[in-house]
């Protein structure tokens, strides 16, 4: 689903232990038209259980291998367990999902939006770190009992219970996400103009008594119209000192000019940390397709009152970013492939879910040794529905990282209608040793080496 949702397109574990260990790479491939197929990719999803073939409570764990790219090496899999979790649910679209963790229940809670168009918020629960799901229950319901929650696109947790969902209105609840009420509509800009949210809310805490002292949302304004030469989008950044129901005056962030979603995470040195999508370059102008849109990085050292200019990393096609935090400190983000990966020999395209790493508090990525959750096949050309959508990562009370994403790999020709499911990650970087390549880190963020990439060199 395009990151647009303002004016355009708005309807539209079993209890195994991943090791952090190497294993040889598992070979993989696209087979020619009359070839003999070539064994599956480690992380390729189109050789999986179907996502319509488990039930929404039964559905199990499937073995799973994540690739470390590895410069001249190769590349290396890391052990990884897999799941379609929307395989049982009522509803032939799933997608949008939003994780987090509610620690003192040990439970896991995603939300996702289903539906043919206009989508509506669903609810599911894990109490066993993603092993098995609840039924989908409705996030809320207007007086006659019909679904009035659309495209929440910020799930998040304050602790105590107490969760706030964002969309065009922030919502809260006060039970552990059971009941949703007291909405409070999103301000306008300054300048009268709507600003639209993609990402969660950064919650900063109070270290001695844990209390939610301060909320942090960036959102964006539309300038000009989509897809030509004078659009763009400006993001900014606004804070709530009462847990969101009011919200201060948005800076405007000049280095954010052609930026739209952002996700934030405080980094362990205390800086805050932007994963950024760019606006479709230029020369993508014409086709009406925001997959095009890049992936930046940008750092603020005072509380996100001012920010460093953009790092860029890709120019194209790889943006729904997440991060998270790990326990050394290392920052992992999870973001979407939807464009640059090479084309099967059959033409149809490809999709995937990366990540990579920042060692350094998020002021550089190791672009070179990024890993691949996930990857699959499109049976459907010119098209976003094939493709991949959202990321949301939370750390698991075992070290595991625990990735939920939307998948476009069912949809067909045919199909009159989008559909898509909900897909969860279940892994760990990599402990072992990398090698000292950096050419794609060197490289410049437009560059064929940053942007393309050939699924079939990951063998």
């Amino acid at each position: 689903m395009a990151h647009y949702l303002s004016g355009r397109m708005l309807a539209v574990v079993i209890a195994a232990v991943i090791t952090g260990g190497l294993l040889p790479l598992t070979a993989c491939g696209e087979a020619d038209m009359g070839s003999p197929a070539l064994p599956p990719q480690a992380s390729d999803l189109t050789h999986k259980v179907s996502p319509r073939g488990t039930p929404a409570t039964g559905a199990q764990w499937q073995k799973h291998g994540v690739l470390r790219m590895d410069g001249e090496r190769g590349s290396l899999t890391v052990p990884a367990l897999f799941v379609f979790i929307s395989g049982g649910w009522d509803y032939s679209n799933a997608q949008m999902p939003y994780l987090v963790e509610i620690p003192e229940k040990r439970r896991l809670l995603l939300s996702a939006e289903v539906g043919a168009g206009p989508v509506h918020t669903v609810l599911v629960s894990s109490d066993d770190g993603g092993a098995t799901w609840s039924q989908p229950r409705w996030m809320h319901t207007d007086a006659a009992g019909s679904p009035d929650f659309t495209c929440v696109t910020g799930l998040t947790y304050l602790g105590g219970g107490k969760l706030v969902a964002s969309s065009d209105t922030y919502w809260f609840s006060r039970d552990w996400g059971q009941t949703w009420a007291d909405p409070v509509p999103v301000p306008v800009g300054a300048e009268g103009k709507p600003m639209w949210g993609w990402d969660p809310l950064l919650v900063d805490r109070d270290p001695a008594t844990g209390k939610v002292i301060r909320l942090a949302e960036c959102r964006y304004k539309e300038n000009g119209t989509f897809d030509t030469a004078g659009y763009f989008s400006q993001a900014a950044v606004h804070f709530s000192s009462d847990e969101g129901k009011t919200w201060s005056k948005e800076i405007e962030v000049p280095q954010w000019r052609g930026v739209s979603e952002v996700a934030l995470v405080r980094a362990r040195s205390g800086d805050l940390v932007a994963a950024c999508r760019t606006d479709n370059p230029p020369h993508f102008l014409g086709l009406q397709n925001d997959q095009y849109s890049g992936l930046a990085t940008s750092v603020s050292h005072d509380d996100g009152n001012s920010w460093s200019a953009l790092n860029r990393l890709y120019l194209w096609g790889r943006h729904h970013p997440d991060m998270v935090v790990l326990p050394s400190g290392d920052i992992v983000m999870t973001y979407v492939v939807r464009n640059g990966y090479t084309d099967d020999r059959n033409g149809f395209p490809r999709f995937g879910v990366e990540a990579v790493i920042s060692h350094d508090n998020g002021n550089t990525w190791d672009l070179d040794h990024k890993y691949i959750l996930a990857s699959w096949t499109a049976k459907i050309r010119h098209t976003w529905w094939g493709a991949a959508q959202s990321t949301s990562t939370v750390v698991l009370p075992s070290g595991a990282l625990l990735t939920a994403f939307g998948t476009g790999l069912r949809n067909v020709p045919e199909d009159t209608i989008c559909e898509m499911d909900v897909a969860l990650v279940r892994w760990r970087p990599s402990r072992g040793r990398v090698s000292s390549e950096s050419a794609i880190s060197r490289a410049p963020f437009d560059s064929d080496l940053r942007n393309r990439f050939d699924l079939e060199s990951a063998r």
